[in-house]
């Protein structure tokens, strides 16, 4: 019948080797993922320094990186890697100046919209993931949970299944005989 042709359908995918190694191998990379996270943070956060300070240096306003960088900055309404000086070091101003991605007001830049936007980017990131990483691991730990129940549902589903099948071949054999 068209309905006992659907579970056989289901019932194969779910019992293959593969679907199970799949699984299992999305858990493992997630689960080094968020351990090398966690272990690795503060590489993490000497990489995004070197990064973005690379890119407050180099900045020229066209190129990807720099419009990266001014996205960065008026998202969260910060201004250099550590405050608006870091720009002083920029090649693209080298007198004092800062792009318009640091201001308050973007058609108004002033020296009084820089006392508005003190907070450097590097210190407001790296502060936004120490404080949320409770809540990172949380989430982390969740979905991890989550495919692992449902490994566990569906390898005692598949037992159901196959013990269905047999079954069923067994009421088949008689039924004929």
């Amino acid at each position: 019948s068209l309905k006992e042709g659907r579970v056989q359908v289901i019932h194969f995918f779910l019992s293959s080797p593969q679907y199970a190694v799949f699984l299992s191998a999305v858990f493992m990379t997630e689960l080094i993922a968020g351990i090398s996270g966690f272990v690795f943070r503060h590489e993490i956060k000497g990489t995004f320094l070197t990064t973005y300070s690379e890119a407050v240096m180099r900045y020229d306003g066209r190129d990807d990186r720099s419009l990266a960088v001014d996205g960065v900055q008026r998202r969260l309404q910060c201004c250099g890697v550590y405050n608006y000086t870091s720009w002083f070091s920029s090649v693209y101003f080298p007198v004092g100046g800062v792009p318009s991605s640091c201001c308050v007001s973007y058609s108004d830049c002033s020296s009084a919209d820089l006392k508005n936007t003190t907070l450097g980017c590097y210190e407001l990131v790296t502060s936004f993931i120490e404080s949320n990483m409770g809540i990172i691991a949380g989430v982390t730990f969740g979905i991890a949970f989550s495919q692992v129940h449902t490994q566990y549902y569906t390898i005692m589903h598949n037992t159901t299944l196959t013990s269905w099948f047999e079954l069923n071949q067994l009421q088949n054999v008689f039924s004929v005989a």
